[in-house]
């Protein structure tokens, strides 16, 4: 069973790869034509205003072609630094905690991140299923939700429980939600289903502590023996 899921990228550049792809070829299809008609200008009559339009037209296609290639690039290499950070499942012995990166904005001119995250014990995992389309999975039950800085939903693991550092965030500071939906961001959908399954099964497999049974010896108090002291210690304190 694998217990951490990082982010996966691979949808991400492919989005980024068709964006570009379907840019290129519109500006090309655009600017192929354009010529077209500006060499058949040239041949017959050679209007120069003509000319000159199309050659402005070409400069723009070509142009707006490279300008949304680029923002398209940046835009997507942002999100997948992101995502690679902020972005995960982590699989605990009792608990299952999905992290989304929800955005950013500055404040003081310092950036701050904020983050989305589920607290998913075992205990209140009631079902997990793969949506028609196979690309997200659906995880009812009773669950946590907090939304907030990202610096806030630091935590550690105590005896498989998870502890918030924050520990007003143990008892608050978040939303109760019956289902969660976890976004085909972490590579393939059925390998993430298996391990949250495979988690829940490992679960339930724990000993549960044994009751405990009430024993009357538990209680009874033996009299402590006198002690007695080397006879080089021993005086009467009678005056």
């Amino acid at each position: 069973m694998k217990n951490f899921f990082h982010y996966s990228p691979v949808k991400t550049k492919t989005v980024m790869g068709r964006i570009i792809l379907f840019t290129a070829i519109v500006c090309a299809e655009l600017s192929i034509a354009t010529f077209f008609v500006l060499i058949l200008n040239f041949f017959t009559a050679r209007d120069d205003r003509l000319i000159l339009r199309m050659l402005m037209i070409i400069s723009v296609l070509i142009l707006s072609g490279l300008f949304i290639s680029f923002i398209t690039a940046q835009l997507s290499h942002r999100k997948i630094r992101r995502n690679s950070r902020f972005t995960y499942i982590d699989i605990q012995e009792k608990a299952v905690i999905l992290s989304l990166y929800g955005g950013e904005y500055r404040t003081g001119g310092e950036r701050v991140i904020v983050r989305e995250l589920y607290l998913m014990p075992f205990e209140e995992i009631k079902s997990i299923a793969s949506e028609k389309n196979g690309q997200s999975i659906i995880v009812s039950g009773n669950f946590r939700h907090y939304s907030m800085n990202s610096e806030n939903l630091g935590y550690h693991i105590k005896d498989g429980e998870v502890v918030f550092d924050r520990q007003w965030l143990n008892i608050g500071g978040f939303e109760k939600v019956g289902t969660v939906r976890i976004p085909h961001l972490f590579g393939n959908p059925k390998r993430v289903s298996a391990s949250l399954t495979e988690g829940k099964k490992h679960y339930l497999e724990i000993p549960k502590p044994k009751p405990y049974v009430f024993k009357e010896a538990d209680f009874i108090r033996r009299r402590a023996k006198p002690r007695t002291l080397p006879d080089e210690l021993i005086y009467n304190r009678k005056w």
